[in-house]
C-alpha cells in the first residue's frame, strides 16, 4: 500500500506511472537480494533467516 497526494490519485496516468515505478523498484530489489544470497552461498556463508 502506498499513500499518494490527491492530485496523483485523481490522475489515472500518473497513478499508473507511479505504480509501474514502484513495481520496477521492487522487482530490482528482489533480483538484487537473490544475487546477494547467491554470492553468500557461494562464499559459504550461512543463510539468513527471513524477518517477514
Amino acid at each position: 500500500m502506498s499513500l499518494v497526494p490527491p492530485d496523483v490519485a485523481a490522475d489515472a496516468d500518473q497513478l499508473r506511472a507511479l505504480r509501474d515505478r514502484i513495481d520496477a523498484q521492487q522487482r530490482q530489489r528482489r533480483l538484487d537480494q537473490q544475487e546477494v544470497e547467491g554470492i553468500a552461498r557461494a562464499s559459504g556463508m550461512p543463510e539468513a533467516e527471513d524477518d517477514a
